[in-house]
């Protein structure tokens, strides 16, 4: 045992064994020996054999990630057989981005349970894609539900609508300084698990190209230690739009439905002239 490694407990060895047997009946199914899902994915036969049979009770995320993503490439994987693989370990599959379907069936949920949340509140995903928002969230940019501009920025990630200017002039942030590198700071810890896979590789790369501004300061939080978030927050954010009043919030950021791939973040105020801000549009709605 290495040094400061925990001891590895009996319920441990159970799941290990369960997802270890769960992975060979995925190789099995796709009639791919050890040795050539070993060339496929990169990974040392004797590795896969160890976390087949147990021998292995806690390989690394990206280990498991490359012999599915090898799997994969035989037999396309479903999001609930990846799950059946990650989770026994303790790691949650936050590797396939949702698209399409599985998209439209959250925003519906969110509909459903979220949408009359008296302030401010909008949906993403972990790659940070703008999915939706409730009837109070446009306020915060100086529009009303349904405005046509909001289509623009659905499907957007937050990095876009913060640096790009066709949406900067909207979101106006008055504190810049202090809010934006606590922002990409929080965000940096959320992708830290994940920097590895694909998706987050793209998605920081397309920021990078096409944000200056985003680049200079991702580059220095990746100075900074990461650490475990808890619940996610952030601010406070004060913006100003155009004709509007100044309006104050802490952002306060959590998963939806128990899928950690999706994520409220909800505008609570942080003044009483917010507050009251904030009632005025939910009368207005009334």
């Amino acid at each position: 045992m290495r040094v400061n490694e925990k001891p590895i407990r009996s319920d441990e060895k159970v799941m290990a064994a369960a997802a270890g047997m769960y992975l060979r009946q995925l190789r099995e199914e796709r009639k791919v020996s050890i040795m050539n899902l070993a060339g496929l994915c990169g990974v040392l036969t004797r590795t896969i054999q160890e976390i087949e049979t147990a021998a292995t009770v806690r390989p690394k995320r990206h280990t498991l990630l490359a012999i599915l993503h090898g799997l994969s490439s035989l037999k396309r994987l479903t999001a609930d057989e990846r799950k059946k693989v990650l989770e026994p370990f303790g790691y949650r599959d936050q590797s396939l981005l949702p698209e399409g379907e599985e998209v439209l069936s959250i925003a519906r949920q969110w509909e459903r349970s979220v949408f009359e949340l008296p302030h401010p509140a909008y949906l993403v995903d972990f790659a940070h894609r703008f999915i939706t928002w409730n009837r109070y969230a446009p306020g915060v940019i100086g529009l009303t539900y349904g405005h046509p501009a909001l289509e623009k920025m659905r499907g957007r990630t937050l990095f876009d609508l913060i640096f790009d200017r066709q949406f900067e002039t909207a979101f106006a942030i008055k504190n810049k300084e202090t809010f934006l590198p606590e922002m990409l700071y929080v965000m940096r810890c959320e992708f830290e698990p994940f920097k590895e896979d694909e998706w987050c590789k793209e998605c920081i790369r397309n920021a990078r190209e096409a944000h200056p501004q985003f680049r200079v300061l991702w580059d220095k939080v990746q100075k900074m230690p990461v650490q475990e978030l808890g619940l996610r927050t952030m601010g406070p954010i004060i913006t100003q739009p155009a004709e509007g009043e100044e309006l104050s919030f802490h952002l306060l950021g959590t998963d939806f439905v128990n899928d950690s791939r999706f994520r409220v973040i909800q505008y609570l105020p942080a003044n009483v002239a917010t507050m009251r801000k904030c009632l005025e549009w939910v009368e207005a709605q009334e």
